[in-house]
C-alpha cells in the first residue's frame, strides 16, 4: 500500500495552464493532500482539464486511480464532495471535481 508521501501526481499540462489563469493552485495542493489522506486503495492521482464549452465553462478533474474495493457502496467520492463544499467557496468548487476510476491491473 502506498504512503501518503509515494502517491503519485500528474498535473497535465494544459490542467497547469487552466489552474495558473485561475488562480487557485493552493487550493487544488489541500486538495490533493485530503484526497491522499482520505481516499481508501489510492495509487495516484491526476489532475485533468475539461474543456467543452457546448456542455459549460472549463474544470479540473482529479481522477483518483484506485484498487478495486473488495464489497459494499465507495463513500469516498461523496464524503471528499462534502469535505469540498465546507473547506472551499463554491467560486473554488466549481473548478474541480474529484472522480475515482477503479483498476484491477497495474498501473
Amino acid at each position: 500500500m502506498a504512503t501518503v508521501d509515494t502517491i503519485p501526481v500528474t498535473i497535465h499540462p494544459d490542467a497547469a495552464a487552466f489552474l495558473e489563469e485561475i488562480g487557485q493552485g493552493r487550493e487544488l495542493e489541500i486538495m490533493l493532500e485530503q484526497a491522499k489522506r482520505t481516499i481508501p486503495a489510492l495509487r495516484s492521482l491526476d489532475v485533468v482539464l475539461h474543456d467543452f464549452p457546448e456542455t459549460g465553462p472549463p474544470s479540473l478533474t482529479i481522477d483518483a486511480h484506485r484498487d478495486p474495493l473488495p464489497t459494499g457502496y465507495d463513500w469516498a467520492d461523496q464524503e471528499f464532495a462534502r469535505w469540498q463544499v465546507r473547506e472551499f467557496p463554491p467560486e473554488v468548487c466549481q473548478n474541480f471535481t474529484l472522480m475515482s476510476i477503479y483498476h484491477t491491473y497495474e498501473r
